[in-house]
């Protein structure tokens, strides 16, 4: 990948840009439901490549903690 180039979405099929964890916008909605119903957790995806780690690590996890805070 040249300098500047954004990635490409890991879906095969697709050739949107990457948004979030190695997905485009779409597929990344389409996976953060599939974790929110309890098909799948993050480190499952991770484990089997099809998502990569968030950007963050630990600092996403702290702020969503602080947000579900009261």
């Amino acid at each position: 990948m040249k300098k500047g180039e954004n990635p490409k979405c890991l879906v095969p099929s697709c050739d949107r840009h990457a948004f979030s964890r190695g997905l485009c916008k779409g597929h990344y909605i389409y996976a953060a439901r599939m974790v929110k119903r309890g098909e799948y957790i993050w480190d499952k995806l991770e484990k089997k490549g099809k998502v990569l780690t968030p950007a963050y690590g630990a600092k996403v996890n702290a702020l969503r903690l602080w947000f579900e805070s009261k």
